[in-house]
Formats: C-alpha cells, structure tokens, sequence
C-alpha cells in the first residue's frame, strides 16, 4: 500500500521493494484457493520458461476487504511474482 513520506504511525510497518519485472495473477474469489493460484503461477512461469527471481520477495496484495463485499467471488488478491 503506497504511503507518502510524511505518514507517521505506529500501527504500521513501513518497507520498500525494489523495482522490476513481476509475473501478475489475480484471484478472485476466496482466500481458501489462495494456494491454488500460487500453484497456477509457478506453473505457467515454468510452462513459459520465465524464471523466477529467488532472491527478491514474492508479494500478495489484498486489493479489498472481504467485510466490505456481498459475496466470496467478489474478493480479490494479486499475486506478484518476480522474474528475471
């Protein structure tokens, strides 16, 4: 989650990652076929002879809050992988 410079707030921990290439999946749906999808990018990565960066962390982006939606198919989560 983007934050400017001048946030100051206990409640959160404030990290940077490093620029580049990263493979893109999004789910939509609940959080119990999260593994699925992680499963599902690492197979087309391998099917497309892209490789992962093992050195730079993979990240999951909770793009809604599952409170706020009327219905599981509504929840969204991006999956970012990095490639070289």
């Amino acid at each position: 989650m983007p934050v400017s410079k001048e946030t100051k707030s206990a409640e959160f921990d404030v990290r940077s990652y490093p620029g580049g290439r990263y493979y893109k999946t999004t789910l939509r749906g609940s959080y119990e076929f999260l593994e699925l999808a992680w499963y599902q990018a690492y197979s087309h990565l391998q099917m497309q002879k892209i490789k992962p960066q093992q050195k730079r962390a993979s990240l999951e982006m909770y793009e809604n809050d599952p409170a706020t939606v009327n219905h599981t198919n509504k929840i969204s989560t991006s999956i970012y992988i990095p490639i070289q």
